[in-house]
This record gives structure tokens, C-alpha cells and sequence, in this order.
């Protein structure tokens, strides 16, 4: 470890707003390997002198080298904790480290930049020519690609994918519900499917034409578990009256993700969007930001 541990010479260091971070993981293999992720701050307090404490977003990048060059890919992370593991995080609450040479290497560089590839560009030569092990990007799927692309244009303001049309749930959720309990809990799986057309990226498109992505169906599978009560005429508990059930909270979680029939894993924080939705909310939220072609 003696490799990774630098002098506190005194440094000169500024901080900016989402300023980016470089956090080594935990130690994993027979050789006690590293890798190296990139974050934003969300901001930074002083817990004790000499000590600061930065707040990271949960945003996290993995440093890899690609053609001699550092460039960060974007991690998908299934809950917090598991985060924490791969980042070696012990402290509960926030996602929060204390800076310091040797967990947050060269911050004094990084911490200038909010934006990750000119922090990658400035601590480039020191990395490189470190002791700091690198795995290759590897080539990335197309499908990978426009699946980013396409949920940035969807539930973002990306510029890449065009929404012609979409098809959702033409049931209510209170439908679902069976029984005749007062208050209850369920679940109901439901799908959200997109046709769309990819309109940006000049440079993918031999890729786009050849894995037939110029335009193409996303569909994405949804499990809601929702919370319910109902309600019953005074003195009569045989049977619920029709339309006395009430939602009283929906959480979605994203189970599958597909293009032209092909499951892709995503990227894209799909989940805290959509999270606390209804079918109705969904289609308010699509046709707010997009309109039908066909």
C-alpha cells in the first residue's frame, strides 16, 4: 500500500461547486488490486480541523483507460449498499469521504474541475505513469449507446433519440387489487414500451444501420408495489362499495429493460423518476415533454 501513500507537502487546493473527486475502491483479487472511480461533490464541511468531509453525488464513474487515455464510464449500482462496498465506504448516511491524499488521490488537482474529463486530463501524466493498475474500456455495444441516449430523451432533455409514440397501462392500478381487506399492500407488474428514432451521433452510424438501430422499440418492465386502503357502507361489510379504494403510495422498481427485444442493462437512473408514479402520472409526465408523430 506503501505505493498509494504520498507526503502532505503543503498544497495549494481550491474547491468548486460539483467538483470532481477521484476515490479509490477496495482492495479485490490475489494481487490486492484497486480501481479508481470519479465523482462529483456536492459539497464539503470541515469535521474537524484539518479534517473535510465531502458529500459525493450518486453519480459514480470507473476510471479505465482507453488508446493511452483515462476516460470514466458511467456505474449502474443496485442499492446503496452495495456502492458502499465496492467504494470501501464504513460510515452510515450520506455518501460522504474524507478527503485525503491517499483515499482521494490528486484531489488537490481535480477538485478545480467540475466537468470529468478535463480532471482526468490534469491528473493524466501522474496516473499513467503511477503504480495505479487500468482495465481497458473494452469496445462498448451500440445498444449500450442508444439505450442512454434514449432514456436521456425520454425522461431527460436529451437531443439524440426522438419519441414517434409510446404504449402504456389502460388499466388502473385499484383494478388489481383483489380481496376486501380495508388496508393492504400489493403488486402488479405493467410494461411502458417507446417507438423511437435515433437522430443524433454521425459517428455511430455504420453501428446504427447495421444492428438495425436506426429506429427501434424500448420497452421497459416495471414492478409497482403500491399501498391501498377501501373503504365500506356503515354497517355493511359484506362487499366494498365500487370505487372506494384509495392509493395511498406507489414505488416502481425497473426489472427489465429491452431494445427490439434484446434485454440491455441501464445506465441511466431510470428509477428515481419514476419511482413514486401511477400509470396516469407516467402518461401526464410523456405527453408533457413529448408529442406523437404517428
Amino acid at each position: 500500500m506503501n505505493r498509494y501513500v504520498m507526503s502532505f507537502d503543503s498544497i495549494n487546493e481550491s474547491m468548486k461547486q460539483q467538483g470532481i473527486v477521484l476515490i479509490k475502491g477496495k482492495p479485490r483479487g490475489k494481487d490486492r488490486e484497486q480501481n479508481l472511480f470519479a465523482t462529483h461533490v456536492n459539497n464539503w464541511a470541515e469535521v474537524r480541523p484539518g479534517a473535510t468531509m465531502l458529500f459525493l453525488s450518486d453519480t459514480f464513474y470507473r476510471v479505465v483507460k482507453e488508446d493511452k487515455k483515462l476516460k470514466g464510464i458511467r456505474i449502474n449500482w443496485k442499492d446503496e449498499d452495495s456502492l458502499k462496498d465496492v467504494l470501501n465506504f464504513k460510515s452510515p448516511g450520506k455518501l460522504s469521504v474524507v478527503r485525503n491524499n491517499n483515499k482521494t488521490p490528486y484531489h488537490w488537482k481535480t477538485l478545480k474541475h467540475s466537468n470529468l474529463k478535463d480532471a482526468l486530463d490534469a491528473v493524466e501524466e501522474d496516473l499513467l505513469d503511477s503504480s495505479y493498475v487500468f482495465e481497458s474500456a473494452g469496445p462498448v455495444s451500440p445498444y449500450s449507446i442508444v439505450l442512454e441516449d434514449a432514456l436521456e430523451s425520454i425522461f431527460g432533455d436529451g437531443k439524440n433519440v426522438i419519441v414517434l409514440d409510446w404504449t402504456l397501462p389502460d388499466f388502473d392500478i385499484v383494478d388489481t387489487v383483489e380481496g376486501d381487506d380495508s388496508r393492504g399492500t400489493d403488486t402488479v407488474d405493467w410494461e411502458a414500451s417507446f417507438d423511437c428514432l435515433y437522430v443524433g451521433r454521425p459517428e455511430l452510424d455504420e453501428a446504427l444501420t447495421q444492428e438495425d438501430l436506426r429506429r427501434f422499440e424500448l420497452s421497459i418492465n416495471f414492478e409497482c408495489e403500491f399501498k391501498y386502503s377501501q373503504w365500506y357502507d356503515s354497517g355493511n361489510y359484506d362487499t366494498p362499495p365500487e370505487g372506494e379504494i384509495t392509493l395511498e403510495e406507489v414505488s416502481n422498481s425497473v426489472t427489465s429493460v429491452y431494445i427490439n427485444g434484446e434485454e440491455v442493462e441501464p445506465s441511466f437512473d431510470i428509477e428515481s423518476i419514476v419511482k413514486p408514479m401511477d400509470f396516469e402520472d407516467l402518461e401526464n409526465f410523456i405527453k408533457k415533454n413529448h408529442a406523437r408523430f404517428i
